[in-house]
């Protein structure tokens, strides 16, 4: 039985969320605007999680949103 969506979203951003972070931090080039794009990719990544498949890696799938986040 495979883990709920809500435990397994956690673990997965948890364990990747510094390197969102940090390709934000890179792209934005500003502490408070890459927190404050961190909090609305999580958002997104959050409302779109039923549509990520688990063979994909989650950190790529992420950072695509991501770069969408930014542009």
């Amino acid at each position: 039985m495979g883990k709920d969506p809500h435990t397994r979203f956690l673990e997965l951003h948890m364990a990747n969320q510094r390197d969102i972070f940090n390709y934000l931090l890179a792209a934005v080039h500003d502490f408070q605007d890459a927190e404050d794009l961190l909090q609305d990719v999580t958002l997104v990544l959050w409302k779109k999680f039923d549509q990520y498949k688990e063979e994909f890696p989650f950190l790529r799938w992420a950072l695509g949103i991501a770069r969408r986040e930014v542009a």
